[in-house]
C-alpha cells in the first residue's frame, strides 16, 4: 500500500484541526467529526488545546482513501510554536495550506509558504470557510497571486448562491499556467493541436511535485463541503512519480513526547527501507539501536506493529534518540531539515510553590525542553534561581499548563527581557532571514565587546562565512566615526541600516529593494516602526513618519524624518554629502538633513518595517544633557545651511527644551501618548509576520 504524508498548515483560526476531523470523517475513519469548540477533536489532546481551541503540539493521525494510506501531520498555528511546524516539514510528501475565505493570505500564511517553498514541498491551497457571508473569492485569488505565487491553477468553479456548489473548472484558460512551462505542450497549443486530458494531468502532477504549481481547491471543513475532492487531489498529486529508491534503511526523528506515565516516545519518518521489530539499526555516528516496540498511525488510532515500510511514520519508545537523529543511511534523506528557527527572546524565573517540588520541577523542565528546542532552562550559579528562556507568552502559558496538568507542580513566574547577547543574536538573525538574502553583511564593533557578545558574533560568522564581515575597532571611537568605517567596508551600493537590538520584519529588504527598482530617483527609503519593551508580540507604540518626498522635506526641518533602524540608502550619496558627523545621538538626523538639502529624493513605506526595542531608561537617554546638546547642535546646523527657517529652529528647540525640563513621568507620557501613536488594529499582521517572532521568515 502506498503511503503519503501530508501536513496541514495555516494561520491561526483558518480551520486546520477542523479540516483534519473532516478528512477522517469523510474517509470513513471516524463515525462523527470532533469539534474544536467542544474539545472533542482527535489531534488536540492537551487540556489547554481543548480549552483555547488551538493546536499547540504536532499530532499525527491517518486515514485510507482509494487504497492509499494518508498520514496527517496536524501542526500548530500560533507563532510561538512555529518550531513545531518547521521540524515537521521535512517528513512531508505534500502540504495543504489552508486559507480562510474571509481573511485571505495572512502574515503567517506567508511565513509558512516561504518555508514550504524553500524545502520544495508540493502544496495544495485549500480555501476554507467558503460558506461564510461576504466572501469575495476573486480577491482571495489575487491575494494569493500577489503575496504567495502567481503560479496557481483554480481547480473548481464555485457558485456562492443560496446553495453552494463546486464543479470542476474545465475552461481552457485554467490550463494556461500548466502549458506555458512545458515546451512540448506549448508548441502543440500554438500549432492548434489538441492536448489530451491525460497529458495535462501528467504535466500538472509533475509541476506540483516540483513545487512550481499550486492547485487551488475550495470548501468548508466544518460542513464537509469539498472534502472528497480535496482527498482525491491529495492522492492524485502527492503520490511520487519518481523511481523507487534504495532499499537501504533511512529514517529521521522529528518529534519527541512524554506520555502521562513518563515514557519517552520519538516520532520518525521512514524514508526508505523496512523497519522490523527486533531489528538492530545503525545511528549516524552513534551506537546501534535495538527495536523492541513500534507503533504507527492507522485509521485514526495509534497501533502496535511488527513491520513499518517506506513512507511510514513510526513511533518508538527510546531514551537515547534525539530530535533530528538519523537511523540508517543518511545519504537517502530527500531534503535537509529546516534550520532557520526563531530564537528565545524572553526569560522568566520560575519557582515551585513549595521547596519540596524543586527537584520535580527540574525533572519536568528537562522533559519539556527535550521536546521543544525553543525552550531552555538554567540554574543561576549565584542566586540558584531557575531561569527559563522562551519565545513568547503563549509558549510560557503552555509550559505552566503542562507543569500543572501533567506534572502536578504549581509554579510562580516573573518575566523579564533577556540580556544584550540575545538582543544582538535576534537582530542579526532577522537580517539573515530576509526574503531577499544579503550577500554582504557588515558589522562594526565599536571597541572591545563582552565575551558573550563575541560568542554570538563568532557563531554567526562560522555559520555565514561568505556573507558576514566583522570590523573590529580596537577602541570606541563614537557612532558616527564607526558608521563611516562601516561604509568603507560595504561592497554594494544599497545599504540597509540596522540597530543591534531591534528586529527587522522578514520582507523589509525585499520591499525596500522593490521601491528602488521602481523609482531610480530614490536615495533613501525607510518606514514605520513598532516599539516594544519585553515582548515584540506586545508592542506599546508605533512611530509613523511622512511617506512622500515633499512631506519628508517639510517634516525634517524640525524633526527626524526617518526611523533610523529602518533606512536603506545609496552608499554613493551618503559619501558624497560627507558621511556621518560627530553629533551625539543625532548623527542620523544630521546626515539626512544634508541629503535632503542636496535635493536627493527620499521616501518612507507606510508600513512597519522593524520591531524596535525600547529600554526602560530610554526616556532618560533621550533627555540627557548630551542628547539635548546634540539636538540643539543639529538644528543649528540645519538653520545655518538654510535648510530650515528661524521659526523651525525656535519651534523644534522650544519643544525639546520643554521635554528636557519636564519630570520623568511627564517625559514618558509625552513620548508615548503624543510623539508616538497607539499600535492600532493592524499590529497583529506584523506580529504574525515575525515567525519568526515571525520572525522569522516570510515569502512571496
Amino acid at each position: 500500500m502506498n503511503i503519503i504524508n501530508i501536513g496541514i498548515l495555516a494561520h491561526v483560526d483558518a480551520g486546520k484541526t477542523t479540516l483534519t476531523e473532516s478528512l477522517l470523517y469523510a474517509s470513513g475513519t471516524i463515525s462523527e467529526p470532533g469539534s474544536v469548540e467542544k474539545g472533542t477533536t482527535r489531534t488536540d489532546t492537551m487540556f489547554l488545546e481543548r480549552q483555547r481551541g488551538i493546536t499547540i503540539q504536532t499530532a499525527v493521525t491517518s486515514f485510507q482513501w482509494h487504497s492509499c494510506k494518508v498520514n496527517i501531520v496536524d501542526t500548530p498555528g500560533h507563532m510561538d510554536f512555529l518550531a513545531e511546524v518547521y521540524r515537521s516539514l521535512a517528513v512531508l510528501d505534500g502540504a495543504i495550506l489552508v486559507l480562510s475565505a474571509k481573511d485571505g493570505v495572512q502574515a503567517q500564511t506567508r511565513v509558512l509558504f516561504h518555508a514550504l517553498r524553500k524545502l520544495n514541498i508540493p502544496t495544495i491551497i485549500f480555501i476554507n470557510k467558503i460558506d461564510q457571508v461576504g466572501i469575495d473569492l476573486e480577491s482571495v485569488y489575487q491575494s494569493v497571486r500577489d503575496k504567495l505565487s502567481a503560479d496557481i491553477i483554480i481547480k473548481q468553479t464555485v457558485s456562492l448562491s443560496s446553495k453552494i456548489t463546486l464543479t470542476e473548472n474545465t475552461s481552457a484558460e485554467v490550463w494556461d499556467s500548466v502549458i506555458e512551462n512545458n515546451d512540448e505542450l506549448l508548441a502543440k497549443y500554438i500549432a492548434g493541436e489538441s492536448i489530451s486530458q491525460k497529458e495535462l494531468a501528467q504535466e500538472e502532477q509533475r509541476r506540483v511535485q516540483d513545487a512550481s504549481l499550486l492547485p487551488v481547491y475550495h470548501g468548508s471543513a466544518k460542513n464537509g463541503l469539498g472534502i472528497q475532492q480535496l482527498m482525491d487531489a491529495v492522492i492524485g498529486l502527492f503520490q511520487s512519480t519518481k523511481e523507487q529508491g534504495s532499499a537501504a534503511l533511512c529514517g529521521r526523528v522529528f518529534k519527541v513526547e512524554y506520555t502521562d506515565c513518563g515514557q519517552r516516545l520519538v516520532y520518525l519518518r521512514l524514508y526508505s527501507g523496512t523497519l522490523r521489530l527486533r531489528d538492530t539499526v545503525a545511528l549516524a555516528g552513534r551506537e546501534k539501536l535495538k527495536i523492541t516496540e513500534m507503533r504507527i498511525p492507522s485509521k485514526g488510532e495509534i497501533v502496535r506493529t511488527d513491520t513499518a515500510h517506506k513512507g511510514e511514520i513510526v513511533i518508538l519508545p527510546s531514551d537515547s534518540l534525539r530530535l533530528n537523529d538519523i537511523l540508517g543511511d543518511k545519504t537517502q534523506l530527500p531534503r535537509e531539515m529546516w534550520s532557520d528557527v526563531p530564537f528565545p527572546m524572553l526569560r522568566t524565573t520560575i519557582t515551585p510553590k513549595t521547596a519540596e517540588q524543586r527537584d520535580r520541577l527540574l525533572d519536568a523542565l528537562t522533559q519539556i525542553a527535550d521536546t521543544d528546542p525553543l525552550l531552555h532552562y538554567e540554574v543561576d550559579s549565584t542566586t540558584h534561581e531557575i531561569i527559563l528562556s522562551f519565545l513568547g507568552r503563549m509558549q510560557l502559558e503552555v509550559v505552566s499548563a503542562l507543569l500543572t496538568e501533567k506534572y502536578k507542580i504549581e509554579t510562580a513566574v516573573s518575566v523579564y527581557a533577556k540580556e544584550e547577547p540575545v538582543y544582538l543574536d535576534t537582530a542579526i538573525q532577522s537580517m539573515l532571514d530576509q526574503t531577499v538574502r544579503t550577500d554582504d553583511f557588515v558589522i562594526v564593533c565599536d571597541g572591545p565587546l563582552t565575551a558573550e557578545l563575541d560568542a554570538v558574533l563568532e557563531r554567526h560568522l562560522a555559520q555565514n562565512p561568505a556573507v558576514l564581515h566583522l570590523v573590529r575597532l580596537p577602541q570606541n571611537i563614537g557612532t558616527g566615526a564607526a558608521l563611516n568605517i562601516g561604509l568603507t567596508h560595504c561592497k554594494n551600493e544599497l545599504i540597509a541600516k540596522m540597530d543591534s537590538d531591534d528586529i527587522s520584519v522578514l520582507d523589509r529588504c525585499e520591499r525596500q529593494l522593490k521601491e528602488f527598482a521602481e523609482d531610480d530617483r530614490l536615495t533613501v527609503v525607510g518606514g514605520n516602526i513598532l516599539e516594544f519593551t519585553e515582548d515584540p508580540a506586545k508592542p506599546v507604540s508605533r512611530r509613523l513618519v511622512p511617506c512622500d518626498n515633499e512631506g519628508i522635506q517639510k517634516y525634517a526641518r524640525r524633526r527626524q524624518p526617518f526611523n533610523n533602524m529602518t533606512v536603506m540608502y545609496k552608499r554613493s550619496a551618503v559619501l558624497k554629502v560627507g558621511g556621518y558627523k560627530a553629533m551625539t545621538r543625532s548623527e542620523d538626523y544630521d546626515l539626512y538633513v544634508r541629503i535632503l538639502h542636496e535635493g536627493y529624493y527620499c521616501k518612507n513605506i507606510n508600513d512597519d518595517l522593524v520591531f524596535a526595542r525600547i529600554k526602560e531608561n530610554a526616556a532618560d537617554r533621550r533627555t540627557s544633557h548630551a542628547t539635548y546638546r546634540g539636538f540643539i547642535k543639529t538644528r543649528w546646523s540645519a538653520l545655518r545651511s538654510g535648510f530650515s527657517s528661524p521659526w523651525d529652529f525656535l519651534v523644534a528647540c522650544g519643544a525639546q527644551t520643554v521635554v528636557f525640563l519636564s519630570p520623568a513621568f511627564l517625559q514618558k507620557l509625552i513620548y508615548r501618548k503624543i510623539l508616538h501613536k497607539p499600535v492600532g488594529d493592524s499590529v497583529e499582521t506584523r506580529i504574525l509576520q515575525q515567525a519568526e517572532m515571525e520572525q522569522h521568515a516570510t515569502g512571496g
